[in-house]
């Protein structure tokens, strides 16, 4: 982020939270684990895509270029995905997705397909977006929760 004295900014590690988040699919027995992101042209990006590699590298399992798909984390491209991970063999036991729009489109399409979520594939978002909360089960069972802040100032 550039600086800018005169503005406030709030950040996340978005490196921490997605290696919390591949971490904790590992920490479930899940080994082949799909990542779903945008281009690498912005550093958010960049970072959830580094901490996913590393807590990969942690655990002992090699990364698989394959295995990361680049979308524009439309609800859309969560359907096209689910067409690519479908097709995939082995089957993956995991999805991570760096935003929660396309992790349900990709779910809602998984199961359409007869994969049970998240019996045969686990899946975890990122952002606790509202779509999250309309689809079984109840969200992604795992989120990265990031918490807006509402920082206008008070009507008077």
């Amino acid at each position: 982020m550039a600086e800018h004295n005169d503005c406030t900014g709030i950040l996340i590690n978005n490196k921490k939270a997605a290696y919390e988040a591949a971490t904790h699919l590992i920490s479930q027995g899940r080994r082949r684990i799909v990542y779903i992101t945008a281009t690498p042209k912005r550093n958010v990006y960049v970072d959830r895509l580094q901490g996913y590699k590393e807590a990969l590298a942690d655990q002992g399992i090699d990364f698989r270029e394959d295995y990361v798909l680049i979308s524009n984390l439309s609800q859309e491209s969560g359907v096209d995905a689910a067409n690519q991970i479908r097709n995939m063999s082995p089957l993956p036991d995991a999805v991570f997705v760096a935003n929660d729009n396309c992790a349900v489109g990709c779910m809602v399409a998984l199961k359409q397909m007869g994969i049970r979520i998240p019996e045969d594939i686990a899946f975890a978002g990122f952002n606790n977006d509202p779509v999250s909360t309309v689809v079984e089960p109840t969200s992604p069972p795992s989120i990265i929760r990031v918490t807006k802040w509402d920082r206008s100032p008070p009507a008077t």
